[in-house]
């Protein structure tokens, strides 16, 4: 009897001396499968770390309550305490595993992976995985063949980027022009990358049309942006049969009229060219690195075609503009060393870009008309204005486009005017029978 009480009383003693916890009742399922006090930290208990398992709750109900997050912590650090441990990394074969979203249904074959969201409330637009290899390229690759010096480069690498970043209309056109230049690349060309240019240019160019709508302080530089990107992807499709740029063969071609479209929102957003393609800070005013063409003879026989052939005709002064711009873009551009230095002879050059804006934006729209009817003399301008497209641009959205405009302007040209190309047949070295 007394070694019954004796074993009681020990019992007793043990009971009494458990250390008083708080009950679990909200724990994560993992330390209730394992009958563990559960400290109840979320995303992720301090069990489960330590373990390195995945960490996971069950909604409670509306009769469950969560407890306090002081008291947790404080029980928490309690626990830590009475273990006299520190937590601990521990290398785990599920620790980057990650759930992979579904694909929605009406995505392409060619959008079945991990995509991202980015809408707006009149568009939702989806990029993909090959959107980033887009973006690589136009960063390592692109920006480069778009840039004219230093000043531009930053704009192309640094500021249209950023502005992409938060409006997909720039993102867009820009991954756009990007399907292009990789099209031309040997190592890129199969790259299923380019088949995303229908998608994002479509995109972009409702980004566009819903911005034009309502243009504001906020968005007006992203208009800007994305009509230049818009020049520069119509130029990047390459030549198209009866599609010369500046004027159709059946029908009036959109070129022009998207140029005059960006002189017209830079000047209503008050956005000069110093703005955007500032003067690099080192010295170009030297007219040693001006390239040299003599183009002053010929400029000269042009002013004087204009005074015969437009004596009479309604539209002579929008032909002397024409002319007079077509002379101050060859002395933006070059030199003519053929007689004695001219006064502007130490002017800075222009980059092309600059050049092909400023003419196609100081000529009337009465020329642009008459060039659409195909008639002689602004066909005899603008094929003596693609000599500067020619020697200027180099870059790959411009190739075979000089060569193919002044085909097109040999097609409609009068056999008697023929003589009067010449020049810029000559410059830029076509031969047509």
């Amino acid at each position: 009897m007394v070694e019954s009480d004796s074993s009681l009383n020990k019992a007793s003693s043990a009971v009494a001396s458990r250390r008083s916890h708080r009950k679990s009742r909200n724990g994560c399922q993992v330390c209730k499968k394992r009958h563990l006090k559960c400290d109840e930290m979320k995303p992720q208990c301090l069990n489960c770390a330590n373990h390195s398992v995945k960490c996971f709750y069950v909604l409670p109900t509306n009769n469950s309550k969560k407890a306090d997050a002081a008291s947790r912590e404080e029980a928490r650090q309690d626990l830590l305490a009475a273990r006299g441990s520190t937590v601990q990394f521990v290398e785990s074969e599920y620790q980057n595993a990650f759930s992979v979203p579904s694909v929605k249904p009406e995505l392409t074959p060619k959008m079945k992976k991990p995509v991202a969201a980015f809408g707006s409330p009149s568009t939702e637009t989806t990029f993909c995985l090959e959107d980033f290899e887009l973006q690589h390229y136009f960063l390592s690759y692109t920006c480069f063949t778009l840039m004219e010096d230093k000043e531009s480069l930053r704009f192309w690498q640094s500021q249209v980027p950023r502005v992409g970043y938060k409006n997909p209309l720039v993102h867009h056109l820009m991954l756009a022009l990007t399907c292009f230049h990789m099209s031309r690349s040997d190592e890129h060309d199969q790259s299923p990358c380019i088949s995303r240019v229908d998608y994002h240019y479509g995109t972009g160019l409702r980004y566009l049309s819903t911005c034009l709508q309502n243009m504001t302080a906020q968005n007006s530089e992203a208009i800007w942006i994305g009509s230049v990107l818009v020049c520069f992807i119509s130029m990047a499709r390459g030549p198209q049969e009866m599609n010369f740029l500046f004027f159709g063969g059946d029908r009036p071609v959109e070129w022009i009229r998207l140029l005059q479209g960006v002189s017209v929102i830079s000047t209503m957003i008050q956005r000069g060219r110093t703005n955007v393609h500032e003067p690099p800070n080192e010295d170009r005013s030297s007219a040693s690195r001006r390239k040299t063409l003599a183009y002053r003879e010929e400029m000269s026989r042009i002013r004087r075609l204009v005074e015969e052939k437009a004596a009479a005709d309604p539209l002579i002064d929008a032909y002397r503009l024409a002319a007079e711009g077509l002379l101050q873009a060859f002395d933006s551009a070059f030199y003519d060393d053929t007689y004695a230095k001219h006064d502007d002879s130490s002017c800075r050059p222009e980059p092309f870009g600059f050049v092909l804006f400023m003419w196609v934006s100081t000529v009337e729209q009465g020329f642009w008309d008459a060039l659409q009817r195909k008639e002689a003399l602004p066909l005899i301008i603008l094929a003596h204005f693609v000599v500067l497209m020619h020697h200027m641009s180099n870059a790959w959205f411009s190739k075979r486009w000089p060569e193919h405009i002044l085909r097109g302007i040999c097609m409609f040209i009068p056999k008697e005017d023929r003589e009067l190309i010449q020049w810029p047949l000559d410059q830029i070295q076509i031969s047509i029978l």
